[in-house]
């Protein structure tokens, strides 16, 4: 059996656009790990200007938070993106918990982090909660790493991000376990037919990686988007979510890929009954 997740973060994710682009996922029986926002904040900075309000929503809005229970209720999996998309301190970061709690009735057991990675990002493009910024950091008012090694099941950075490489893991190589973190790693979905090709018997995994909605992929890989089809799984073009979701049912029914969510590959790795 070969396994498949498709993860989606919030950021400029709009519910108009979520609807549309469930409705078509949900007819394929392609489950999704979304991941949520709290709140969004406008602290002046670099991050809340490039996510902010009527242009990404969080669990404050009350019909995307009805959404997001809607979503669960299907077989969708919601995941935690932070308290906000800018630093937020650590008892901010509890707080999302707490949010997190209130609203699904359970503890998230997915850990999505935001904010970009000070190797390919300026500062003011990471949050200071990062765990390659200040999260680690015990005597910093952002320290998150003891709260994260508590709470989740598995986490993403920006260090599992696999950039670069065109061959599926097995299900284990897929988890990494470091300092008592899980950490999963994942694909942008621009590689998935590549990496589809290239499974086999061992190499039987693939975690794909996009924004719902995030049409600064569409300029960005314009070229690519114009010869290239599989392109569009990276930034869902409401002009093309039916064929955008198409492409993606061929491409697993093709390979005999099973949509799964996060947690349910990581409890098929363990061994458990899915």
């Amino acid at each position: 059996m070969n396994y498949f997740v498709l993860t989606n973060d919030p950021d400029h994710g709009l519910l108009d656009n979520y609807r549309k682009i469930f409705r078509e996922l949900n007819k394929r029986g392609i489950f999704v790990t979304t991941a949520v926002f709290c709140t969004l904040k406008d602290d002046g900075s670099a991050l809340s200007r490039h996510c902010f309000k009527n242009e990404t929503l969080c669990l404050a809005d009350e019909a995307y938070k009805n959404f997001m229970l809607e979503l669960r209720d299907l077989g969708h999996e919601i995941a935690l993106h932070g308290y906000s998309q800018v630093s937020d301190t650590r008892d901010e970061f509890q707080k999302s918990i707490d949010i997190f709690h209130r609203v699904f009735k359970e503890y998230p057991k997915i850990y999505i982090e935001h904010g970009g990675h000070p190797k390919s990002h300026s500062l003011g493009m990471c949050k200071k909660e990062n765990l390659k910024v200040e999260g680690s950091l015990p005597d910093s008012r952002y320290f998150v790493k003891d709260i994260i090694r508590d709470v989740f099941d598995l986490v993403w950075t920006c260090d599992y991000l696999l950039d670069g490489i065109y061959e599926p893991l097995s299900m284990a190589d897929i988890f990494q376990l470091e300092d008592g973190i899980l950490y999963f790693k994942r694909w942008r979905m621009t590689y998935i037919q590549k990496l589809a090709t290239n499974l086999s018997q061992d190499l039987n995994t693939i975690v794909g990686y996009t924004h719902f909605g995030y049409r600064g992929y569409e300029s960005r890989y314009a070229i690519k988007n114009f010869f290239r089809k599989n392109t569009r799984l990276e930034w869902w073009s409401e002009k093309n979510l039916h064929k955008t979701a198409a492409l993606l049912a061929q491409i697993l029914d093709e390979h005999h890929l099973k949509s799964l969510t996060l947690s349910d590959l990581l409890k098929t790795a363990k061994g458990s009954t899915v």
